[in-house]
This record gives C-alpha cells, sequence and structure tokens, in this order.
C-alpha cells in the first residue's frame, strides 16, 4: 500500500505518519518544510526511515499536489490519502481565527479538492491504478455528528470562531461525497483531542447520543484508526465517531 500524508508535519499528522511507517508502508509526506520531519522520525530505525519520500510544496497548490500523488502512486497498489490538515491561528488562543494566509476559509477543502482532482486526472490518464482512498481526520460536531457533540461544543461552534474550522471540515465532506464512485473515503470524528500517543481507539455508535462533556481521543488513537481504516474496508464511506 502506497499512503500519502498531508499535514505530516502537525501533532496528529506526525503521528499518523510514525504509524504508517512502522506498518512498514511506503509513505509520501508532502510538507512546506521537509527539515522539520527529521526531528518527527528521528528515533525511528534506519529501515522504516527508508520507505519515507517527502516532496515539497503546499497542500493548496495544484501542481504540489499532482507531484505528490504521482510520486506517492505505484502502478497496481493502492494510495490512500490521509489528510491530517487543520487551521493555524492567528494566536495559540482556541478561539482566535485562522490565520489569514495559511489558512484561508478553505484551506482543508481546497486541499482534498486539489488531491481529488490530481487523482481523477491520473485515473484518466492512466487507468491502471486501484480505486484510491482518501481519508480525513474531522471532528465531532461536524455535519451529522453536531447531535453526538457535548452542549459546551456545539455552544462554542455556532458562537466563536471555531464555527470557522468545523465549517470548512464540512465542505472537505462536501468534496469527498461528490467525488463519486472513483474514490473511496472515510471522515474520523475523533472527540476532543489529547496529546496521548499510546490509547486505543474506540468506535462511539451514533446512535447512542451526546458522548458527554467527557469524552476525549487521543492523537495516538487517531493515527491507529486512520490507518485501520487505510487497511481495511470496513469503514469506507463511513465517518465514525472515535474515542480513547
Amino acid at each position: 500500500m502506497q499512503i500519502l500524508i498531508l499535514g505530516a508535519t502537525g501533532r496528529t499528522g506526525s503521528l499518523v505518519l510514525l504509524e504508517a511507517l512502522r506498518r512498514g508502508h511506503s509513505v509520501t509526506a508532502l510538507v512546506r518544510t521537509p527539515p522539520a520531519l527529521d526531528t518527527v522520525t528521528s528515533a525511528l530505525p534506519d529501515a522504516q526511515k527508508a520507505n519515507l519520500t517527502v516532496v515539497r510544496g503546499s497542500p493548496l497548490d495544484t501542481s504540489d499536489v499532482s507531484n505528490a500523488v504521482n510520486t506517492a502512486s505505484k502502478a497496481n497498489t493502492q494510495l490512500v490519502v490521509i489528510s491530517a490538515l487543520n487551521s493555524r491561528r492567528t494566536s495559540e488562543s482556541p478561539w482566535a481565527p485562522p490565520h489569514p494566509t495559511d489558512s484561508p476559509p478553505r484551506m482543508m477543502a481546497d486541499s482534498v479538492a486539489n488531491v481529488l482532482s490530481a487523482l481523477k486526472s491520473q485515473a484518466e490518464s492512466a487507468g491502471a491504478f486501484p480505486k484510491p482512498k482518501v481519508i480525513h481526520v474531522s471532528a465531532i460536531g461536524v455535519g451529522v455528528s453536531t447531535a453526538n457533540a457535548p452542549w459546551l461544543l456545539r455552544t462554542l461552534i455556532s458562537r466563536t470562531n471555531v464555527k470557522l474550522t468545523y465549517d470548512d471540515h464540512a465542505a472537505v465532506e462536501d468534496e469527498l461525497k461528490a467525488a463519486g464512485e472513483g474514490v473511496g473515503w472515510v471522515v474520523l470524528r475523533p472527540a476532543r483531542l489529547t496529546d496521548d500517543v499510546g490509547s486505543s481507539p474506540r468506535v462511539w455508535p451514533a446512535e447512542k447520543g451526546s458522548i458527554g462533556m467527557l469524552g476525549k481521543c487521543s492523537r495516538g488513537a487517531v493515527a491507529k484508526f486512520a490507518l485501520d481504516a487505510a487497511e481495511g474496508s470496513e469503514w469506507d464511506g463511513k465517518d465514525p465517531i472515535i474515542l480513547s
């Protein structure tokens, strides 16, 4: 399996990268600053590092994304693109607005749209690749999962700058669902993220209602679930809520 990661230098994306390499996959990372990955992969054995290819560029640049998709692709091998992108804010405050240049209103959605366009172009020109899959790390409280989010989070989404990021996540889902049968997709909806790297993921069925104020999900659990979804088909076309 070939895996292309967007957001590989972020707090969640870096764990996705490490998990993919530890599982022995061939990984391509599209990053603006490749040296940032040296710290991320410093503890890995050389055999795992050898499976990483770094492509310099921005997910908002169509030519950079096309280059990354072509670099990651290998005939007769499925390509899975994992987007762990998230908005960069103007300050460390969680209530600050997204950064105006690094995180325009559709930063995540346009990045995923670029991926889908590149995958479509590749299929039209080559046609020898298995059906690709795109996995997006979203959040509980987006789209149909709104009812499962704690009441405080629902209030914050509706009344603060948090709404801008959630609107972008929702736009990603619109892009994926409009992509047609040529691309598979999975949307992950983690609860409140923590920086724990060792927790195991578990799924919260939507019919159980709100997860409550104490519901949380470690970034490590997100990484593990993302790779499980990449390797299998159980979650294709679904948007599981995950906790740890």
